[in-house]
């Protein structure tokens, strides 16, 4: 068994081209999102609201939300990307060694990325299903 303490330390290319990587699935999750966030969700509120539509309380707070990333999506996706890149080159370099560390964190975001994509799905269809369900119902 090879004692951890002689393996040598990743090189600094290596660290920034798995660093680089790591960003760039960070940057397309968070784009993803924040697309969700400024054109799909305006676009549910409105055919909701020419339909006179009553909508559950977590649809109405995920609309509030889109209405919110809607007025600062210039400051909300640079100001994640900063914050995202600080943290990966943190990880990368700080604790080469412990590169599970770096995994995890990145793991833990697209994770969170995705649960936010299906919750967001989630709740815009409920009132769709709901309205479906009126209209077949006698």
């Amino acid at each position: 068994m090879v004692d951890q303490r002689e393996l040598p330390a990743p090189s600094i290319v290596s660290l920034l081209r798995r660093s680089a990587g790591i960003l760039l699935a960070h940057s397309l999750a968070l784009f993803f999102v924040t697309f969700a966030m400024v054109k799909i969700v305006p676009t549910y509120s409105l055919c909701f609201e020419r339909h006179g539509l009553a909508l559950p309380e977590v649809t109405r707070r995920i609309v509030l939300c889109s209405e919110f990333c809607v007025a600062y999506w210039y400051v909300f996706f640079p100001s994640a990307m900063v914050a995202d890149a600080t943290i990966v080159l943190i990880l990368a370099f700080a604790a080469s060694r412990r590169s599970w560390l770096l995994s995890v964190y990145s793991h833990l975001c697209l994770l969170a990325a995705s649960a936010v994509l299906v919750y967001v799905s989630v709740w815009l269809s409920h009132p769709v299903y709901s309205m479906a369900r009126q209209a077949i119902a006698p």
